[in-house]
């Protein structure tokens, strides 16, 4: 079966949330694929310049969200199950508290890396197989 390419993402990500998606996916390949990853905050500030204020963890927020604006693909097939539409994001978070620190609970969408490799038109990330 022949996969058509098509325009995912409707407006460019900003650059940190390229900087951020890189981060992220990298984090998934060096620990094997694992998609669930739980990250301190502060590391995620330190990417980004910010400290650890109210300001910092709105502007966090943020960059999550602008990376995970959905997308719609058309005639998806994943692991063999076949999907005429389905609206994906890039991932799913929630900030924890553990250890008296702060840390968000992460949980990237393998469906939407996916899509990405093989559906997306214009890729912004160069999925490894």
């Amino acid at each position: 079966m022949k996969i058509e390419k098509q325009e995912l993402v409707k407006s460019p990500l900003s650059k940190e949330s390229l900087k951020l998606a890189q981060s992220l996916y990298s984090t998934y390949i060096q620990s094997d694929k694992e998609s669930l990853m739980s990250i301190p905050c502060s590391k995620l500030y330190h990417l980004f310049g910010l400290s650890d204020t109210p300001f910092s963890s709105s502007k966090l927020l943020e960059i999550f969200d602008d990376l995970n604006e959905p997308i719609m693909v058309h005639d998806f097939v994943y692991k063999g199950k076949k999907y005429p539409d389905i609206v994906l994001t890039f991932c799913e978070y929630k900030k924890v508290y553990k250890e008296g620190m702060k840390y968000l609970l992460i949980q990237l969408n393998e469906m939407y890396l996916e899509a990405m490799k093989n559906y997306m038109l214009h890729p912004f990330l160069e999925i490894k197989h």
